[in-house]
């Protein structure tokens, strides 16, 4: 792959009516529907599930190619680099959704375990489901299209949270039953290890020399290592990890704004304050105005 070639980006979107920030489309349909960018190497900005239903198909993703056939499934990341290379008869379905999505969830717990088990699966690359839970899947798959393409109403963010963390969990069971060798090289492990070190920190410290050293690594070779897979600093990955959590922290009107900036581990919330209107060109006051559901974070 050339890839001094300008790479195109894709943003999330959905087909259906109402704006889900998870959506699920036929792979065939997507075939159809984007012959313009099969074959053509791309990066897309938010998270993919690819399952396969049928067929085979040959998906280039940054500098390797994956083979995947009938009960494989695969996961694409923000910012990865990847097409379809070759790809014959091929059914399935694609779940498309975004950092949001998990974060903006009614259980935290579940938004804790989903992101682990996602890197976790990605240290895998693909997983080959076995025939209950290929079977399993092809009906979460029918449930979750369901639901999102009929009329919206109260219970549905909900009932989409908890079917595509049943998914998640159905592909962890089948990680931890066979036993698979990835495709990782020592730099992907160090910042898979790295990026989930991160996310399971509640109040994000924002130190690469602490994670450096729990890591038992240089900050040197995290930096090298994160630069070669991903493209970032862990600095970056440290903030877009800070924001993330505190987006989680505002989305609760019973937290005050300083309280939020506390459990960041700010002591002074005015830094807080700088750093999220410089990351998101809004005061955190005016960001736990918008639209949410409040009502999720009440007992």
């Amino acid at each position: 792959m050339n890839t001094t070639t300008k790479i195109k980006e894709y943003i999330y979107s959905t087909p259906a009516s109402y704006e889900h920030k998870i959506s699920i489309r036929r792979i065939e349909d997507f075939i159809s529907e984007k012959a313009a960018i099969i074959g053509v190497p791309h990066a897309i900005k938010f998270f993919a599930l690819i399952i396969i239903l049928e067929g085979d198909a040959a998906h280039q993703m940054d500098q390797h190619i994956l083979k995947l056939g009938p009960k494989d499934v695969t996961i694409l990341i923000p910012e990865q680099i990847h097409f379809f290379k070759e790809y014959t008869d091929v059914k399935g379905y694609i779940i498309s959704f975004t950092d949001t999505f998990l974060y903006e969830t009614k259980n935290m717990f579940n938004f804790h375990q989903n992101f682990e088990i996602i890197f976790k699966f990605k240290e895998h690359e693909k997983v080959t489901l076995s025939d209950d839970s290929f079977e399993t899947m092809k009906k979460l798959c029918c449930l979750l299209w369901s639901e999102i393409y009929q009329p919206f109403h109260v219970n549905t963010a909900l009932i989409l949270e908890n079917l595509f963390t049943i998914c998640v969990h159905t592909i962890d069971k089948q990680l931890n039953s066979v036993g698979e060798v990835p495709f990782m090289d020592k730099h992907r492990e160090l910042c898979i290890r790295f990026k989930i070190m991160v996310l399971r920190n509640n109040n994000v410290k924002n130190n690469v020399q602490f994670y450096a050293n729990e890591l038992g690594v240089s900050i040197k070779s995290l930096q090298e290592s994160m630069r070669i897979s991903f493209g970032e600093t862990p600095k970056q990955f440290i903030k877009k990890a800070l924001l993330l959590r505190a987006k989680q922290l505002l989305q609760n009107p019973a937290i005050m704004v300083k309280e939020v900036a506390f459990q960041l581990g700010y002591s002074d919330p005015t830094n807080f304050a700088k750093f999220f209107k410089k990351e998101t060109s809004i005061r955190a006051e005016e960001y736990r105005k918008l639209d949410y559901d409040h009502d999720k974070f009440l007992p």
